[in-house]
């Protein structure tokens, strides 16, 4: 049986938005291959997708991180995106193909 997010969302298993967070985090590790500032090769199941799109229209940027380092800046830079009115979508491997 396939155990892809997107074979489990078709069979009911999850919800059709977690699928696409988790396809689109898998792609993005795959591109991505390594933390930008770490250098730790990233694994799909402890990596952490982290997607802002600024209030001012501007372009959204998307990156990648382990999961160690995001739950080391998670707090402050969520505040930082809350108090700027950056919308903040956070994908979390470790969540989304548990």
């Amino acid at each position: 049986m396939n155990d892809s997010p997107i074979a489990r969302a078709l069979r009911g298993e999850i919800d059709h938005d977690t699928a696409i967070g988790a396809e689109t985090l898998r792609q993005a590790v795959q591109r991505q291959i390594t933390d930008n500032e770490t250098g730790q090769v990233l694994d799909e199941r402890r990596a952490v997708l982290v997607y802002v799109t600024p209030a001012d229209g501007r372009r959204p940027v998307m990156e990648v991180f382990d999961a160690e380092r995001w739950d080391g800046v998670a707090a402050q830079f969520s505040a930082a995106c809350a108090e700027r009115g950056i919308d903040l979508q956070v994908t979390d491997g470790r969540v989304v193909f548990a």
